[in-house]
């Protein structure tokens, strides 16, 4: 029995349901959202005539133009559908299933690796991110691809091998693809530099290697430096200061699972658990405990939130918004594998109670969270589609007024006018307060007989509103889920 199990966990066909049920998760109603801000901001950045212009149009952001490139090399080649712009994402989310298993294989063996791909597939972050048209699926991709050639070279070089090219190779651009999406994580890569040297630190004839290694990409990443320099000194990123550390850190785990607090409480107790027994089998069992694991899935998780909130506090405004610290992700589910491998109870009941873990996620999913039918994302699509069936019928002109509360993005509005084939764009741009007076004189320049106001992620200010009301007659107001539609019309339409 033992011999099948364990021909079974090293087996890489047993993996293959897991990736069937994360591609069924993931691609199944992909587009039954509608784009939100960010998911646009991705549309708005990519979707430029040349890629000099579409690098133009992401220095203007606060982020590094990894996701934006590869967006507008996959726009040209297939489109920029709902589906198809999310498609990539979803084909991420499945394909680091089947990294962490192979990842979970070779850091905790075959059950370790089946354990942690079954958490990965069927969590509602890791699915909630692989149907969103941002760069964090992917992120959670390389970032674990990343460590499994990191782990590979490392390991070579600790039996005196030389490190193979592919993991080499791999390790260096997987390192830049996370320099390039996201900015959070050089702080992995460094960490990674910082491990090496720490794991070799007797040794040092192996330091050159390293520093040629970082060199090569230090020098990938030297062209998109002086934008990084620039937009870290910028306040986008920053939140309100933060909480203390222990209020952070369990909010950190609850974004990670998507459980209420005492699920994440029990966690933290299985985890006290299961130290404690590693303790007993190393200290009175004299068994050998591997504390290199340990070591390896607590910093790697640990060390990034420390870093980022050491930070926030020493500015006294926060950086630690969720989703940014999805590098951290894969080394949380690794570690709950682990910890379910190391519990002592026979093999047979772990995976059982893992299976049943896996089912109660799904079942969370599907019916707790009512994620396949609960609207989530600001509703553009819909708002957008009220003046795209509306406008036509309308006896004169009209003018469009966009507004989301962000400078420069009511043309956000124009991907769904564009998708639904309509020739009308949003023509201005107006919504806080100090907007009004600019707002009125423009339709008093322009006479139209009908204003729409389109607006989503932020409602307008009372002034706005106040002042269509003295030129012209209310005639529909629609709201949706964080969308909002006004329509008015003048006194005398021809």
């Amino acid at each position: 029995m033992q011999d099948l199990l364990d021909r079974l966990e090293n087996s890489i066909w047993i993996v293959v349901p897991l990736l069937i049920v994360a591609a069924g998760l993931r691609f199944h109603d992909l587009d039954l959202q509608s784009l939100w801000f960010d998911e646009l901001m991705t549309w708005t950045r990519s979707d430029q005539p040349t890629f000099a212009a579409m690098i133009a149009s992401v220095r203007e952001d606060v982020w590094p133009p990894g996701h934006p490139m590869a967006a507008f090399v996959w726009m040209k080649a297939v489109g920029s559908s709902e589906f198809l712009l999310r498609y990539p994402a979803a084909l991420a989310g499945v394909l680091f299933v089947a990294a962490i298993y192979r990842l979970g294989r070779d850091l905790l063996g075959g059950r370790g690796g089946l354990y942690a791909a079954l958490l990965a597939a069927v969590v509602q972050v890791t699915i909630y991110y692989s149907q969103e048209a941002r760069p964090y699926a992917a992120l959670l991709l390389y970032t674990t691809l990343s460590m499994l050639f990191w782990l590979r070279i490392m390991r070579a070089l600790h039996r005196d091998e030389r490190p193979k090219p592919v993991a080499l190779v791999g390790y260096a651009l997987t390192a830049l693809l996370i320099l390039y999406y996201n900015y959070f994580g050089s702080l992995l890569v460094a960490l990674q530099g910082i491990g090496a040297l720490a794991w070799h630190i007797r040794q040092p004839r192996r330091w050159p290697a390293f520093f040629a290694l970082y060199a090569v990409i230090a020098v990938g990443y030297l062209p998109w430096l002086p934008e990084t320099l620039r937009d870290l000194q910028r306040d986008t990123y920053f939140l309100t200061s933060p909480q203390s550390v222990i209020v952070e850190l369990l909010t950190y785990f609850h974004f990670l699972l998507n459980m209420r607090p005492p699920w994440v409480d029990a966690m933290n107790i299985l985890f006290g658990v299961v130290v404690g027994v590693e303790l007993w089998r190393a200290l009175r069992l004299k068994e050998e405990v591997r504390w290199d694991v340990w070591a390896i899935l607590l910093l790697w998780l640990l060390l990034p939130f420390a870093i980022t909130y050491g930070y926030s506090t020493a500015a006294n405004k926060s950086l630690l918004v969720n989703r940014y610290l999805l590098i951290g992700a894969p080394a949380y589910y690794l570690l709950l594998a682990w910890m379910a491998v190391r519990l002592p109870l026979p093999r047979v009941a772990v995976t059982g109670l893992m299976a049943a873990a896996g089912l109660v996620l799904v079942y969370h999913l599907v019916y707790g969270w009512d994620y396949y039918n609960r609207v989530t994302k600001a509703q553009f699509r819909e708002a957008a589609a009220l003046v795209v069936e509306t406008d036509p019928d309308l006896t004169g002109d009209s003018l469009i007024i966009g507004f989301t509360g962000h400078p420069n993005t009511e043309t956000h509005f124009d991907y769904y006018f564009e998708q639904m084939g309509s020739a009308r764009r949003v023509q201005a741009a107006a919504g806080w307060a100090t907007d009004a007076g600019p707002l009125a004189a423009l339709v008093a320049e322009e006479k139209p007989d009908y204003v729409w106001l389109v607006t989503a992620f932020t409602p307008p200010a009372d002034e706005v509103l106040a002042a269509l009301d003295e030129t012209h007659d209310p005639v529909r107001q629609e709201a949706y889920y964080s969308a909002w539609v006004w329509l008015w019309e003048a006194e005398e339409v021809p």
